[in-house]
């Protein structure tokens, strides 16, 4: 009898940004802002979920979202086809005041990701991990 065996890991850690210059105070450079990634490989699949946490103090990850998604490709996910990562965005608080988890569509351009799309936006218990 042949198993299925699935291959899966997991990798969490804290991504560290440069907010835009100018918001919200008037620092040419922006101010660091850091939001929780977890990085999933299921079964040759990637899928990064980025946290955009409570209280930021500069700009928000929905507004970097392309910025954080090229770096954060530059810094671990090179031998990934970019078109085949699954990015979502989880909001501790949406606007709604829930939390809530969604796919983010990124385009990468050949050097960076452009143009993100927002869909599916969900209560996380829906969401299985």
């Amino acid at each position: 009898m042949v198993e299925d065996v699935k291959s899966e890991s997991k990798e969490k850690f804290t991504f560290h940004y440069y907010g835009h210059p100018g918001w919200p105070t008037e620092d040419p450079y922006g101010k660091v802002g850091t939001c929780p990634i977890e990085i999933k490989r299921r079964n040759g699949k990637t899928t990064v979920i980025i946290t955009e946490p409570e209280g930021m103090v500069t700009t928000s990850v929905t507004n970097m979202i392309e910025a954080i998604a090229t770096k954060l490709y530059y810094h671990c996910l090179r031998n990934e086809a970019p078109a085949a990562i699954t990015w979502m965005q989880h909001d501790i608080r949406d606007m709604s005041g829930q939390e809530s988890i969604c796919d983010v569509l990124l385009i990468w351009n050949g050097e960076q990701y452009v143009d993100p799309q927002w869909s599916r936006r969900r209560p996380v218990a829906d969401y299985c991990h």
